[in-house]
């Protein structure tokens, strides 16, 4: 039967009255999916995760791993991008949101205590902050900030992120020359920290996460699911690319790692308790046992999927060889899906 446009608006209008009857709240099994796509751009590849969330509950459909024949060359990198987007593509009617991110040295993450204030009053200081911290003009950069917890004895964590410009705008065309339409831009940090909030325990526990490739490693130090500190750091002492887990490595990387570490415990005075690391490094054989007995105290291995189950048409194998890789693109798209 088709619906007249009278008949339509009053049909709407019974639907407004019973969802205020009803407190506004739509029982979750009638509420639109939403899909998220997490696209990360990094030398050894583009990684891209999709991820279908209705309420409280995830399902992840597509994941790919494609690598870059040549991460200098922008032709290199479009094509990935589009064998990527190939690969996850299947049929849908709701439009996904496509979130992807920056890293490297384009983008600097700090960490500053302020007074208690208000949202609009804290991004009006920012700049002030910023300008002390950050080693490019702010007319250069896009800057953001949040605050990290609610104000205690007047005072209150915040995170304030600047993104060099440039670097956010050629991401953001790079994508839409692959035909994929960017929604959400992110940093990799974040998204490190949103994938592992899904796997964290609960509680407040001082944790190191790593994404180890063989190029570069993230770490973030999380208490619970909340991000504390951020380096990115050569995953060789030399730079370069590495692909072995040779002494030389680990000792660097045990270095790097005590480095930050005695840094936010001098000034959080809060102890590390977990080690947590992902990344292609766990293929390495001898990687996670060394890094042990260079570190001088447990470290475990992170899947990062593995919080969500996998939809019916994925291959578990198939996942399981690249999950290892996917932490920051797995982060994104829980950001497109929370969209």
């Amino acid at each position: 039967m088709r619906i007249s446009f009278p008949q339509r608006e009053r049909l709407l209008g019974l639907a407004a009255s019973w969802r205020a009857a009803a407190g506004a709240k739509i029982p979750e099994r009638w509420r639109r999916p939403r899909l998220g796509v997490g696209v990360e751009v990094a030398a050894a590849g583009v990684r891209a995760v999709v991820m279908r969330r209705q309420g409280p509950q995830r399902r992840l459909l597509a994941a790919a791993h494609i690598p870059i024949a040549d991460p200098a060359q922008r032709a290199s990198v479009l094509d990935a991008l589009r064998a990527a987007a190939d690969a996850i593509r299947f049929p849908t009617l709701h439009a996904p949101i496509i979130a992807t991110a920056v890293g490297g040295p384009g983008v600097v993450v700090r960490f500053a205590t302020f007074p208690a204030m208000t949202a609009a009053e804290l991004r009006q200081a920012i700049p002030f902050e910023a300008e002390k911290q950050i080693p490019y003009p702010l007319a250069e950069v896009v800057l953001e900030c949040q605050a990290l917890a609610p104000p205690r004895g007047g005072r209150q964590d915040v995170v304030f992120v600047a993104a060099k410009k440039d670097v956010v705008e050629e991401r953001l065309q790079l994508l839409r020359d692959a035909g994929l339409a960017p929604h959400v831009i992110d940093v990799e940090p974040f998204a490190l920290a949103n994938a592992w909030e899904l796997a964290a325990p609960p509680g407040s526990a001082v944790t190191a996460l790593l994404v180890v490739d063989a190029r570069r490693t993230l770490l973030d130090l999380v208490t619970g699911a909340c991000l504390r500190l951020t380096r990115e750091f050569p995953t060789g002492s030399a730079g370069g690319e590495v692909q072995a887990a040779t002494p030389d490595v680990l000792d660097h990387l045990a270095q790097q790692l005590r480095f930050s570490v005695d840094y936010f415990e001098n000034q959080s005075g809060q102890a590390l308790e977990r080690i947590a690391v992902t990344g292609p490094a766990l293929r390495w054989p001898g990687f996670l046992e060394g890094l042990r007995g260079a570190v001088g105290q447990p470290v475990e291995s992170w899947d990062p999927v593995a919080a969500v189950p996998a939809g019916p048409a994925m291959d578990p194998a198939a996942v399981a060889a690249v999950s290892a890789d996917l932490a920051v693109a797995f982060g994104l798209s829980i950001r497109g899906a929370a969209a």
